[in-house]
């Protein structure tokens, strides 16, 4: 008699855990979402790699941004740490709900994208991560999400329909690509 229970248990626990994975894998998937931008900053340089032709900039409202520069906006042979730029910049984000995805640490996939683009994109840098949402704050374009090493991070996020169908718990794979800077010139 108390095999048959048990029995009875298990299989009553494997049809169960049957129709949860096969009504997760039927659930509609959404398309991923995404936003390009170009950004204007004007800061004070940080940091100048005259090799990597790349400045970091610290705008007045205390963010730090890298931009890369190429050959062709001559402006930067002349910058120094402490001068003052406006450079044009663009910036694209991918949100992708991936549901019981395995979390991701932030991942360089920068040589990959550059393979892959198509264009006229000049990829300088392309980072991908898989995070958990913890919150969502739409009014003030808040995301808090928990990374794979189980730490908060909260970011403002620059394009609202990113966070459109998004709650708490979905899985999101995030990819994040800078291009070179557009234009940058010196403030006198």
């Amino acid at each position: 008699m108390m095999r048959t229970v048990a029995i009875t248990i298990l299989a009553t626990a494997l049809v169960a855990a049957s129709a949860a994975a096969q009504s997760q894998s039927q659930m509609p998937t959404q398309a991923p979402k995404t936003a390009t931008q170009v950004q204007t900053v004007t800061g004070k340089i940080e940091r100048v790699d005259k090799i990597g032709r790349s400045l970091v900039v610290k705008t007045d409202d205390g963010v730090s941004h890298t931009i890369f520069c190429g050959k062709e906006l001559k402006a930067f042979d002349d910058l120094k740490t402490g001068d003052t730029v406006t450079a044009k910049f663009t910036d694209s984000y991918v949100a992708a709900v991936k549901p019981g995805a395995k979390l991701q640490q932030m991942t360089d996939t920068t040589v990959d994208a550059k393979k892959n683009a198509s264009g006229n994109a000049d990829i300088m840098q392309q980072i991908k991560m898989v995070v958990t949402v913890d919150a969502i704050d739409a009014p003030k374009g808040l995301i808090t999400y928990r990374t794979a090493d189980n730490r908060l991070a909260t970011r403002l996020v620059q394009d609202p329909k990113l966070l459109t169908g998004l709650k708490r718990g979905d899985v999101v794979e995030v990819t994040y690509t800078r291009e070179r800077a557009l234009e940058l010139t010196k403030k006198k």
